[in-house]
């Protein structure tokens, strides 16, 4: 399952005034018919072969040399497009004497533009609920990823196959499309005469719930995208109200839709804020994450509330976590991506179908801590290892720079300053 693209999605919401939140995989139930119907011939060597066609008409003594030169191609080709149309499309016939004359069917082909029709086979994907097409921006994608759906989740509008009144439907809907939506939907502007193959239960990779804050209305805002792209499927568009997030046991999930409709995108008491903080950085008990460490507001108002969740960071406690690297990296990023699970504790259906993220801001009053910490990876990052030369350059030679390392966990980094300083190889 291709991982969702935050970076690509933050462009886009931004680019319409809103800022990401949070996102989450869902099954997007599909049809998949596979379909036959007729087509206008299109041949890619029509065009060469109209040009030998009306050619012949003028000279019936055809001198390849003089036409394949005419036509810019190479003899030996011209040869071969001259067999085919004598012995296999049957547009021309061969004289005793060597001269070509053109047949019924070549005037009819190539000079009173009656080409022939061919049966062609075409995939065509439909909302599995409604059986509506789908967004254009979905058929227009080159690749689409489309899967088995899963027997836990199965709302697929029941089919009696091909003879289904909805089935018929279908087909005399295919029927009455314009050139335009036959373009939009990847058929040839030609195609008439449907029929049903087979028709196969699928589901639609790709699809995610996408959580926004909108800074025109400063609201929340749910909607459905594929590929990083806004997209309108009939059957998600009820139950897109329906996703919101929740902690268990530390963990962060998602309830998977199945609720009644919520203004809100959290269900977040105080108590699992503390227990996913506590376990994220390794502090021991969750009462010593206090009150001034959490910002959580599940109804926006204004700017400053576009995240529902934001972590601060205080000396306290910074000083409570044993984790405090992963601490200081969220710090400098400035937040941290919270996997979503579904909270059903099923891992199939958790790795495959509701996999999600939600961003959680960091705020932090350790300031020193975190500004060590930067400049020690930034010199790792450009000189590739660590010695005293870093100290003597980045602290005053009255700070207890030692004290800072270990504060910080950087137990290796001092360990190979003090090699490099007094252990003489």
């Amino acid at each position: 399952m291709r991982d969702i693209d935050i970076k690509e999605t933050r462009k886009y919401l931004s680019e319409n005034n809103k800022v990401f939140v949070a996102a989450v995989k869902v099954q997007c139930p599909i049809y998949v018919f596979h379909i036959s119907m007729m087509v206008k011939d299109n041949d890619p060597f029509y065009p060469v072969d109209w040009a030998i066609m009306h050619y012949v008409k003028q000279q019936p003594q055809t001198d390849v040399d003089y036409l394949s030169a005419l036509i810019g191609m190479n003899s030996n080709f011209v040869q071969w497009r001259l067999v085919h149309l004598t012995q296999e499309d049957a547009s021309l016939a061969c004289n005793l004497n060597g001269s070509y004359f053109i047949t019924n069917k070549g005037n009819r082909k190539y000079f009173d533009g009656e080409r022939d029709e061919v049966k062609r086979d075409k995939q065509l994907a439909l909302d599995g609920v409604t059986l509506d097409f789908l967004d254009e921006k979905i058929y227009a994608e080159s690749h689409v990823m489309i899967r088995p759906y899963k027997a836990e989740f199965n709302p697929h509008m029941p089919l009696l196959g091909d003879a289904d009144s909805n089935v018929m439907a279908l087909l005399q809907k295919l029927e009455g499309l314009s050139s335009e939506q036959k373009k939009s939907l990847r058929f040839d502007e030609s195609a008439h005469d449907f029929s049903v193959r087979n028709i196969e239960p699928k589901c639609l990779e790709d699809v995610e719930v996408v959580f926004s804050y909108d800074k025109n209305d400063s609201t929340w805002s749910r909607e459905l995208m594929f590929k990083s792209q806004s997209v309108r499927i009939s059957s998600m568009e009820g139950i897109l109200n329906q996703f919101i997030f929740y902690i268990r046991d530390g963990i962060l999930c998602t309830h998977q839709g199945y609720s009644d409709t919520s203004e809100e995108i959290t269900s977040f008491y105080l108590k699992e804020i503390k227990m996913l903080i506590s376990k994220r950085y390794e502090i021991k008990d969750y009462r010593n994450v206090k009150d001034d460490n959490i910002d959580y507001n599940n109804n926006p108002q204004g700017e400053a509330s576009s995240y529902p969740l934001t972590i601060n960071v205080t000396p306290a406690l910074f000083e409570k976590a044993d984790n405090r690297r992963l601490l200081l990296s969220d710090a400098i990023n400035g937040e941290f991506i919270m996997p979503v699970s579904n909270g059903t504790g099923k891992k199939d259906i958790q790795s495959r179908s509701f996999k999600g993220v939600f961003i959680i801001p960091i705020k932090n009053s350790i300031e020193k801590e975190v500004d060590t910490y930067l400049a020690i990876n930034k010199w790792l990052e450009e000189k590739g290892d660590i010695d005293y030369s870093f100290v003597q350059s980045y602290f005053s030679p009255d700070e207890d720079w030692r004290t800072m390392f270990l504060r910080l966990h950087c137990y290796e980094e001092l360990e190979e300053i003090d090699n490099k300083r007094f252990i003489k190889e």
